[in-house]
């Protein structure tokens, strides 16, 4: 999947953080190049860590015009983003479910090394990703394109006229894998893959979606 991303000497882990723990936090990106960002071994001189491109903590995040490329990471080398979600009394069913748009971005040569080369979503709203291109990504546990988690109930994360062109994992889902764990959500989402290209796309170990779990 390309060079080796991210640059090992530097103290750059995250080249963007999003912090939302306070609620109502809405960030929007728009046309800059994100890339190297370096977050996974004792190299970076920390523990390894997400979101190598940018971490996005329990805020919605829009992102339009943007590459993001050779970014490195434990989970989401592009992007990571995650909710809260709380599964026991007296606040069980309560928490922040942020949302993801991207439009019009690439992802080139991202790199997690579990799950999500481009992007890893998890515990959702409504999202989407449109007219953007995955190309050459990589995560060892899924998702070489992209890994999407849990999903709030009947809500949806969709991907429409996106290119995802030979993105690889070892395991489940070269290009896109939906592991939408729904049973601390309360019911089932409805994630939906519209008009893509998908070419090339590659699981290891042959289990199961070259291309698509």
């Amino acid at each position: 999947a390309g060079d080796d991303p991210g640059v090992y000497s530097d103290n750059a882990r995250h080249v963007m953080t999003i912090d939302g723990s306070a609620g109502g936090v809405q960030v929007t990106v728009d046309g800059f190049q994100i890339q190297r960002g370096f977050c996974v071994t004792a190299l970076s001189g920390f523990g390894p860590d997400d979101g190598a491109g940018i971490k996005c903590d329990r805020a919605d995040l829009s992102v339009a015009n943007c590459t993001f490329e050779r970014n490195f990471a434990r989970n989401g080398g592009g992007i990571w983003i995650s909710g809260t979600f709380a599964t026991e009394p007296p606040l069980q069913g309560a928490g922040i479910f942020p949302s993801l748009q991207v439009e019009t971005t690439e992802f080139l040569y991202n790199k997690g090394d579990q799950q999500g080369g481009g992007i890893f979503a998890t515990i959702m709203n409504d999202s989407w990703v449109v007219n953007t291109r995955f190309d050459s990504n990589l995560a060892t546990l899924g998702g070489g394109g992209a890994y999407l988690g849990a999903v709030r109930a009947q809500k949806s994360f969709d991907f429409a006229n996106c290119v995802l062109w030979e993105n690889w994992t070892d395991t489940g889902g070269g290009g896109l894998r939906f592991d939408e764990v729904n049973s601390l959500l309360d019911g089932f989402s409805k994630s939906r893959v519209v008009n893509c290209t998908l070419v090339g796309n590659f699981n290891a170990d042959c289990s199961a979606g070259g291309a698509v779990e």
